[in-house]
């Protein structure tokens, strides 16, 4: 599964009707139980800013929540951060800049 994280998700999800299968448009997290159950999940984080407590911007959560309630093995962004850097050891994730 692949989820994707924009704070131009509104305009993502409207050019993507199509349902796609294995592809996530994050709007908000309160969705994320119902894949706790898939494996091989990755993350894409575009333009979003992650401040010092690991606070994602216009999605009023904490990045953590997302690898706690997902199983996550890859996190793609275009920003890497510190505080990414940190969360994503932790949970023994691999994160790649693009």
């Amino acid at each position: 599964m692949i989820f994707i994280a924009s704070k131009n998700n509104n305009n993502l999800i409207n050019e993507n009707k199509i349902g796609y299968d294995n592809l996530v448009f994050l709007e908000n997290f309160c969705n994320l139980t119902k894949y706790n159950e898939e494996s091989n999940n990755i993350l894409i984080l575009q333009n979003l800013k992650i401040n010092k407590k690991g606070f994602l911007e216009y999605y009023d959560y904490f990045l953590e929540e997302f690898f706690i309630t997902v199983p996550v093995s890859l996190v793609i962004a275009n920003k890497k951060t510190k505080k990414l850097i940190e969360i994503c050891n932790y949970y023994k994730v691999p994160v790649i800049k693009i």
